[in-house]
């Protein structure tokens, strides 16, 4: 369905076609009010109805169109109180609109409410009085059809609010990479000179190994930021999860033996490939990985992480697992918990761009990540992917 919308503007992807046999089979101009009464979407059916474009009606305020009721056929609209406590209901009437010549011109309207849970929304449709009248079930229908273009665009909207705000960070990390690299590069050129002139003081030598190791790893979250607005070029190629997994836990093993924290693994050994950059999903298994330990030693207790790999052969989609035992995430952290720098670590621990870097990362390889948590029990995340090469065009 071709609709007009407010910034930011977005495609219906996949369901355009769709949505276009659905504006084809209405009887005028579709539109939908929100709970402030202010339309956010409107078909382009309304210019040839009323005169009046769609950027008219999708104006600043959203409250355009309530001024085009003529001063006597105001009272013909559902008041409030029947809209809020009737959702699901439709009404039909018929109202004199100003059309963009001035003149009042006679339309049918239909109109659908229905709630998402917070407000009443509206759904309806604007038709010629010459057109043939919609009955009650298709009032409905279209309500639903209109109702998943709203939540779709609800949803590709926040994606691009997400990527809106990853380039933001990218574009700070840009401009202080070099600073941060400079005194870390002189930071681990000290310690390997100590560690060569101080070799037989055992301790020293541990500490120095373990500011080594930690400057690494500042170094690569300096990596990851700048990397969020200037990529590398890297060749994608067929990756094995199985051996991404096993990679990525390699990495941090000496870490989890630390905290004593139990790893189990249950791979689907027939699982096929992915097309992908292999570093980068690397990347994603160990930021999980890096994750689930923390929430474990946050619970203060011994833990389990749990890898799992397996085949969605219907969707031709692959997916890999990192659960763990600790301490999960609370439900007024969930919306945030892909933002940049959000983290629900301790102060001081852990950068908020671990989970970020993951979202993207599979994003770019035509793949979801989701969770799942409880807390004080744990979280599973979740990384699916398409199987095999990708699709020819």
């Amino acid at each position: 369905m071709v609709i007009k919308e407010k910034e930011p503007k977005v495609e219906l992807g996949s369901s355009k076609a769709q949505h276009r046999a659905l504006a084809d089979d209405l009887p005028g101009a579709a539109f939908l009010v929100d709970g402030a009464a202010s339309i956010s979407f409107v078909s382009p059916r309304i210019e040839p109805l009323l005169g009046h474009t769609p950027d008219d009606w999708l104006s600043e305020d959203g409250h355009f169109w309530l001024g085009l009721f003529h001063p006597d056929d105001r009272d013909r609209f559902p008041p409030d109180s029947d809209l809020a406590a009737a959702p699901l209901r439709t009404w039909q009437f018929d109202a004199r609109l100003r059309h963009k010549d001035g003149t009042y011109r006679w339309v049918g309207i239909g109109l659908t409410s229905w709630s998402d849970g917070n407000s009443v929304h509206l759904s309806g449709v604007l038709y010629d009085m010459d057109a043939p009248r919609p009955d009650q079930a298709q009032l409905q229908s279209y309500a639903a059809a209109l109702r998943s273009v709203h939540q779709e665009l609800r949803e590709t909207r926040a994606q691009l609010l997400q990527s809106a705000k990853i380039t933001t960070v990218g574009e700070l990390a840009a401009s202080t990479a070099h600073e941060l690299n400079n005194p870390l590069a002189a930071i681990r050129g000290l310690a390997q000179v100590l560690i060569t002139k101080r070799s037989d003081d055992t301790e020293l030598q541990e500490t120095l190994n373990q500011i080594i190791v930690d400057t690494d790893r500042m170094t690569g979250t300096v990596k990851r930021l700048h990397g969020l607005v200037r990529q590398t070029p890297a060749e994608p190629t067929l990756v094995s999860l199985n051996q991404t997994l096993e990679a990525a836990q390699s990495r941090l093993s000496t870490q989890l033996d630390r905290h004593k924290i139990e790893l189990e693994q249950a791979f689907d050994r027939d699982i096929p490939l992915v097309h992908g950059i292999p570093q980068q999903l690397e990347q994603v298994a160990i930021n999980l990985l890096t994750n689930a330990r923390d929430a474990i030693v946050q619970k203060e207790t011994r833990g389990r992480i749990t890898l799992r790999t397996w085949h969605h052969r219907p969707n031709r989609q692959v997916s890999f697992s990192v659960e763990d035992t600790g301490v999960g995430i609370a439900p007024e952290q969930r919306a945030d918990i892909f933002s940049p720098f959000f983290t629900t670590k301790p102060a001081g621990r852990g950068t908020g761009l671990g989970l970020s870097t993951s979202f993207r990362i599979v994003k770019e390889h035509r793949g979801h990540i989701v969770f799942d948590s409880q807390p004080g029990k744990g979280t599973v995340f979740t990384v699916i992917l398409p199987a095999g090469p990708p699709d020819k065009p």
